[in-house]
């Protein structure tokens, strides 16, 4: 039987290390990032603000919490934005867009972010008038960013701007169901009162009810629209398309879709109930290791 033998000979070798290069069609992501700020800068100088005047449209507001973000977002924010603030709100105002060809307008378009950054400069990014807190804080921006209350006091004043032409006084007051919420039931009752004392009432309907008192059976949209039907020249309604109902209830009356929540109410509190009474008294305690874990038999 032949025998073949191998010889495997090791040899040193240089080998000069070579740069790699990827290939990289659209530039690196900061090359995108510059060319989609450019693309934000253009779209908010030049499109808005022609949809705007297109369609008579003075003031767009726009509202969002973080991480349930509006369909628009990341079109109007940098590309190295990846999700709103705790509460962010972009404004985009237009004076009397909609008469600047009859009056002498000397409305400017503006775009406001109450919340957040500027966006590289594309906004007019509204601060707190709070110092900010900590080192780390005061390092980045003198003031604390824009939030809560404050926030929403800084729209009022901004819609409160609205006129028909330079230097007229406030149409209206504005009154922002957010401020006066509270834990209470107080806010159920300001809110009927504001609705009742609106010389206009504009109503958004889509068939929601809106949140109600302590599983209550009417919630505070459908209670304020019942309180100003007494006096209904000074309502409008503009229907928006209606919210889909679940599938079990669509084929329900009024009366049955009531029951049927509640029936699902109910049956929620006592799972609850039973969970509470059969934790009764159970004390969690940490699991503390001795040592380490035992080794698993093969």
């Amino acid at each position: 039987m032949k025998r073949f033998a191998y010889i495997l000979l090791l040899a040193g070798v240089s080998v000069q290390a070579q740069q790699i290069q990827t290939y990289r069609p659209f530039g690196t992501l900061r090359q995108q990032a510059d060319l989609q700020q450019k693309w934000l800068m253009q779209r908010m100088n030049a499109t808005v603000p022609t949809l705007m005047q297109k369609y008579g449209v003075e003031m767009w507001i726009v509202p969002m919490r973080e991480y349930n973000e509006d369909p628009v977002f990341s079109s109007i924010v940098s590309p190295t934005t990846f999700a709103a603030r705790r509460r962010t709100i972009y404004l985009f105002s237009y004076p009397c867009v909609a008469q600047r060809k009859a009056l002498a307008c000397d409305g400017m378009f503006e775009a406001i972010a109450l919340g957040g950054t500027s966006q590289g400069g594309v906004y007019k990014a509204v601060r707190s008038t709070k110092p900010a807190a900590g080192p780390a804080g005061a390092q980045q921006q003198a003031q604390a960013e824009l939030w809560g209350d404050e926030q929403w006091q800084v729209l009022k004043k901004e819609i409160e701007k609205l006129a028909f032409w330079p230097g007229q006084q406030s149409l209206f007051d504005c009154w922002i169901n957010e401020v006066s919420s509270g834990s209470d039931n107080t806010w159920w009752e300001r809110s009927l009162n504001e609705s009742r004392g609106a010389d206009i009432v504009i109503v958004l309907y889509n068939g929601q009810s809106g949140g109600a008192i302590k599983d209550g059976p009417i919630g505070i949209c459908h209670a304020e629209l019942d309180a100003v039907l007494t006096d209904s020249r000074k309502v409008r309604v503009i229907q928006l398309p209606l919210a889909d109902l679940p599938k079990e209830l669509q084929s329900m009356t009024r009366e049955q879709q009531v029951a049927a929540v509640n029936a699902m109410r109910a049956k929620r509190e006592a799972i609850q109930t039973e969970f509470k009474e059969k934790t009764k008294g159970f004390v969690y305690k940490p699991y503390v290791s001795d040592g380490p874990p035992p080794v698993p038999k093969q």
